[in-house]
């Protein structure tokens, strides 16, 4: 316990008065004489500790703190500051633990609630987080930082419009504060308000010309209304800024690739691997890189995909070029592709991702391959069919689904990846799908899973034929697509697949394409087979429906 002493508590005050003026060596001075009088003086202990974590000492920090702790258990403080130094050393939940204690003991304190709030966010506990910051904001209303931070974890989880609501207020209190324009644009192009977003972006940087960020997101606002030249224009001002900022440089090469400038656009798509999300996709060979610039005749080259099954399907065509040029190519390829990908022409050993690998010489990634051979589009490597089903599984599915009717048998796919985080522009709800698709057409699902909040309406339709956990790999997939008149598909793995095996594909674009499609084009220079329908406005998709249905009716 801390024991009275007249000499202790006018240097405790001194000490205290040091440090609140910043004065930090004079006050840890004084927190040492404080105890060298009294070794267990708790406040010393826990302000002694405090001096530790502003100089970065945090296992230090840890160690006093808790000795004041062992004298004084309901240390309210103690418990806070000891759980800021447990969060630098990255001991998370132990940091949670103590934001917890501290509150125990005493709740009405916003600046430990915001403290945990940022701990639990660090731990993914991000609806705890939100409460945190909730009760920290509801303590302190105009807690600008908690409000930020709340709107942050808000728009992380896709709650977009209350991420708005957050921003907002930091703004009604703080009008000149950057991040927070900036971080309500990128909310509000998250829910399609792109002209708001541009404006947010544009305070953004009126408050701070160099905030590259602003810039960056900008671009990619402008980019979402097409506007693609005033986007490069934005992601140049943002490298500029930071010329090693990969996000816009990628971004950038999106846009030029979308807009056809593939000269341009392809030495700037080498960027992806300094982008956080292509991180797990980068491979790290002992091998060389090749991209073209050398000759490799008589040697072993592994072509690999690096992103989704469609990106392996539209640039395995590359594979044999390679083999052209007298390479033995080894591709790697997805377990779900690789008996299709044997038939590629060129190709001596098709392996699966993840199992080993055979001896190579050099290495290229399948979307590095454009890059490697200059690809413009109008040099863009055509095949009007990489794939076809064998006899054996063209009769299996016969079989299966039964002898076509006189009336056309169309496949369908409506929606792609069921997990919740894929992003819902490459989706259309069943119930809108059912109510365009003409009752004069047999229709047969190509896709493996239903998303579950279509599966109410979907058990309940008897249009769309079914045999999801049927299709064990992609040669289900191609043999019963070939089994059909033609495909009428949003932008998935399968409508690549059978684009690329030559079979009519109709594919529905979003307002915003991946930049494989371009813009303005109804044929594809990459799949002669393919017919591009395109949302006329964004998330809208009757007018494509729409047209679909009188193309079909024709």
């Amino acid at each position: 316990m801390d024991l009275p002493n007249s000499r202790i508590q006018p240097l405790l005050e001194e000490a205290i008065a040091n440090h609140r003026r910043g004065d930090v060596a004079q006050a840890r001075s004084g927190y040492l004489e404080i105890l060298g009088l009294e070794p267990s003086h708790a406040q010393a202990l826990h302000l002694l500790g405090v001096t530790a974590i502003q100089a970065k000492q945090f296992g230090s920090a840890v160690e006093l703190i808790d000795k004041a702790l062992e004298v004084k258990p309901d240390y309210a403080e103690a418990w806070s500051n000891r759980g800021l130094a447990l969060q630098a050393l990255g001991q998370l939940q132990d940091a949670v633990d103590s934001f917890k204690q501290a509150l125990a003991i005493r709740n009405d304190t916003a600046e430990t609630w915001f403290n945990l709030g940022n701990a639990l966010q660090q731990t993914g506990d991000h609806d705890s987080a939100i409460e945190s910051y909730s009760k920290a904001i509801i303590l302190h209303p105009v807690f600008v930082q908690a409000l930020i931070n709340r709107g942050n974890v808000q728009k992380l989880v896709g709650r977009f419009s209350d991420a708005v609501m957050d921003y907002d207020r930091v703004i009604a209190i703080k009008p000149d504060y950057a991040e927070a324009w900036s971080n309500r644009g990128v909310a509000l192009l998250r829910l399609g308000q792109i002209e708001p977003a541009l404006e947010s972006f544009r305070q953004a940087i009126a408050v701070r010309p160099e905030y590259a960020e602003a810039w960056y997101n900008r671009g990619r606002a402008l980019h979402d209304l097409h506007r693609l030249e005033a986007a490069v224009q934005n992601y140049d001002q943002a490298i500029a800024i930071r010329p090693d900022y990969p996000d816009a440089v990628f971004n950038k090469a999106i846009t030029l690739l979308l807009n056809g400038k593939f000269e341009e656009g392809w030495p700037l798509y080498e960027w992806r691997w300094k982008v956080t999300r292509h991180q797990p996709a980068v491979r790290r060979f002992r091998q060389k890189l090749w991209l073209g610039s050398e000759p490799i005749a008589g040697k072993t080259i592994l072509l690999h995909a690096e992103q989704g099954l469609g990106d392996a399907i539209q640039f395995c065509r590359y594979a044999p070029l390679v083999a052209a040029m007298g390479a033995r190519v080894v591709l790697e390829v997805p377990q779900s592709l690789t008996g299709l990908c044997r038939q590629l022409a060129g190709v001596d050993e098709v392996v699966a991702t993840g199992d080993p690998l055979p001896g190579f010489d050099l290495f290229c990634p399948l979307l590095s391959l454009p890059l490697a051979f200059g690809t413009t589009v109008d040099t863009i490597p055509v095949m009007w069919r990489f794939f076809r089903s064998s006899s054996e599984w063209l009769n299996k599915w016969k079989l299966r689904i039964g002898e076509k009717q006189k009336r056309m048998r169309i496949g369908i796919v409506w929606s792609g990846n069921t997990t919740p985080d894929h992003l819902p522009d490459r989706s259309i709800r069943i119930e809108e799908l059912l109510e365009h698709l003409p009752e004069t057409f047999e229709y047969v699902s190509l896709q493996k899973e239903i998303r579950q909040d279509d599966m109410q309406t979907f058990q309940s339709q008897q249009l769309i034929a079914h045999y999801g956990d049927e299709l064990k790999d992609f040669r289900d997939t191609l043999a019963i697509a070939e089994l059909m008149d033609m495909v009428i598909s949003i932008d998935t793995s399968v409508a690549h697949l059978c684009a690329a095996s030559g079979i009519p594909t109709w594919i529905l674009l979003h307002y915003n394409p991946d930049w494989r499609w371009m813009l303005d084009r109804e044929k594809s220079p990459w799949y002669p087979a393919a017919t591009l329908f395109r949302q006329h406005k964004p998330g809208i998709w009757k007018s494509v429906l729409e047209e679909v249905t009188q193309r079909l009716e024709l």
